[in-house]
């Protein structure tokens, strides 16, 4: 298993490092054939070759980028300009059995599903590094061991990974005291990414948990939503549980209507998350057979969209919009829009109630649009209620 585990993280670094060719999935995680073997002179192991006929591509008809063809979980062939990572991936399998073979193939498909619900590979990269520091694979304020999709940016210099019920006590803090932001659908500058390296939970825990009553006044992961609020303004914005603190929870008061100091503040019911993914087989607007897409997203008064993506009936947004919902009765409105030098042209509608939502969840739909011949939406949801 150990050296399965080693190829697996080559395999990964080798992907990193090339693109795929277009319309070829490189986690694809076909079973490899229980009868071939490969063999190192001709570059071919059970269930992958470099071509249907078994032969390498004209170098003429080869792209000019470094360039990987996929068959299988893994690459079959590597082109000439390939990585050192990639080889060493690729030279790794050449002594593994088939089923040692299938075990890596099954790895390489689940790092592939999980990095897959990420914005984009740079998010990927960046949260595998974040989880890799000690004490963030667990929630900073409830101990939750499912991996912590949310970051708060608290305090001046620090900032913590937790879970998604813990999250909405922090978005009532108000971003003067907790600025959250979602490890895997947010832009992360710099700046806040290197806040996160070189803090993290167990760093900021033993200045904000530091006093002997914080250990019985930490909620568990399977308490009330509530109390982990509680607790997470008891931990941040009176400073209960530093060394310093008095060491008691606050009294449970309706989160996210007051901030300290008595300042009424985010008086909205919560916010809602939208990442715009694709749309396909949209009508064509233009005479051209093509059309310039966007999404206009609207929930009572909030309102945002993507940007325009030119001449396509397939676009990919690939984009995270965020509205403050004042109520919870207000439906999520999703309009599709042609861009035109004057005004636009509508390319189909969908509408989505919050009730239809798990809280604190991200739900991926695929929309059927409205008043339209054809087209769909795809896209995740995420309702982030401020009083859990």
């Amino acid at each position: 298993m150990r050296r399965i585990n080693e190829a697996a993280g080559r395999a990964g670094a080798a992907i990193r490092d090339l693109q795929p060719r277009r319309g070829d999935s490189p986690f694809a995680a076909s079973r490899p054939s229980p009868t071939r073997r490969h063999s190192v002179g001709s570059q071919r192991h059970s269930g992958y070759s470099a071509s249907k006929e078994g032969k390498e591509s004209p170098t003429s008809s080869r792209p000019s980028k470094p360039t990987l063809s996929y068959h299988g979980p893994f690459a079959a062939e590597l082109l000439p300009a390939a990585s050192a990572a990639a080889r060493a991936a690729y030279e790794a399998t050449l002594s593994m059995t088939n089923d040692e073979l299938q075990q890596l193939a099954e790895l390489v498909a689940a790092a592939h599903c999980d990095r897959s619900t990420y914005l984009s590979t740079e998010a990927w990269q960046f949260g595998t590094t974040a989880y890799a520091i000690p004490g963030n694979e667990v929630c900073a304020d409830c101990g939750s061991s499912e991996p912590p999709t949310w970051a708060a940016m608290v305090g001046e210099a620090d900032a913590v990974l937790v879970c998604n019920e813990c999250c909405g006590g922090h978005r009532a803090l108000g971003v003067h005291l907790s600025a959250p932001l979602s490890l895997k659908m947010d832009r992360w500058s710099d700046e806040k990414r290197q806040r996160l390296l070189s803090s993290g939970n167990r760093a900021v825990n033993a200045t904000l948990e530091a006093h002997a009553a914080a250990a019985q006044c930490k909620p568990s992961s399977e308490a009330d939503v509530s109390a982990k609020h509680v607790f997470v303004r008891s931990k941040y914005e009176r400073r209960a549980f530093a060394a310093e603190g008095d060491g008691e929870l606050l009294p449970s008061t309706p989160p996210g209507r007051r901030c300290a100091g008595g300042a009424p503040q985010q008086v909205h019911a919560g916010i809602l998350i939208v990442r715009l993914i694709r749309a396909h087989d949209l009508i064509a607007a233009d005479f051209t057979g093509k059309s310039d897409p966007y999404v206009k997203a609207t929930c009572g008064k909030a309102k945002s969209k993507t940007r325009v993506i030119r001449r396509t009936l397939s676009p990919e947004w690939n984009e995270v919009l965020r509205l403050n919902v004042e109520d919870v009765r207000d439906v999520l409105m999703l309009q599709v829009k042609d861009s035109d030098t004057i005004g636009s042209s509508p390319l189909g509608d969908c509408s989505l109630n919050l009730a239809e939502l798990r809280p604190n969840h991200g739900t991926e739909l695929s929309l059927e649009l409205q008043n339209v011949r054809s087209g769909r939406l795809v896209a995740e949801v995420t309702w982030c209620p401020l009083d859990g």
